[in-house]
């Protein structure tokens, strides 16, 4: 067996442990930087939608979303939504009893016109969304892109992003009564 010389030793050491401390280096501290950029100007509200669902990560960031409009685009350009109307006991937790009526909302896009209980536009109604999700007391998540909240005059309402603009508010009850959506239908 060749021995081999001390330099030899001493070099492959140095090189080995500097080698080591690199690799042990990348990474070890468990920090990420993130660096983020807002342009909150160049943003505009649109009552078109968005081509895919959007996902929210806090209530103030799905307020935003509400107030630039980006619910999920229509399908088709008339749609139908149909909603159950139940008696309910508690407006937060109950449970939806007696579901004996149904009403519809209708929007239909080429004429900017919705059958609708908070409006008979489109951009009106994302006006009174967005005034309802600004005049919030309590909320708690409902799915990664809905949340249910409380005005100021005390009912809840859900808002859902991956519906379309005129299907929302999904959920509202009062202190007798409640209303979801069922279903919707379109051409």
């Amino acid at each position: 067996m060749k021995k081999m010389n001390w330099k030899k030793k001493t070099y492959r050491l140095i090189g080995l442990s500097l080698m080591l401390a690199a690799l042990g280096s990348c990474g070890s501290d468990n920090k990420v930087e993130v660096t983020t950029t807002e342009d909150v100007s160049t943003s505009t509200a649109t009552v078109d939608g968005v081509s895919s669902c959007v996902t929210v990560s806090s209530f103030t960031d799905f307020q935003s979303n509400i107030a630039a409009g980006n619910f999920m685009t229509q399908n088709y350009n008339y749609e139908q939504y149909t909603y159950r109307e139940c008696e309910i006991d508690d407006k937060w937790y109950g449970t939806l009893t007696k579901c004996n009526d149904t009403f519809t909302r209708t929007s239909n896009v080429e004429l900017d016109n919705i059958s609708h209980d908070l409006a008979s536009t489109r951009t009106e109604l994302l006006s009174e969304l967005t005034n309802l999700v600004y005049d919030t007391t309590n909320f708690q998540w409902r799915s990664s892109s809905s949340f249910y909240f409380s005005t100021s005059s005390g009912n809840v309402i859900a808002i859902d992003l991956c519906q379309p603009l005129a299907a929302n508010p999904v959920y509202y009850s009062d202190d007798d009564n409640a209303y979801e959506i069922m279903n919707k239908s379109g051409y």
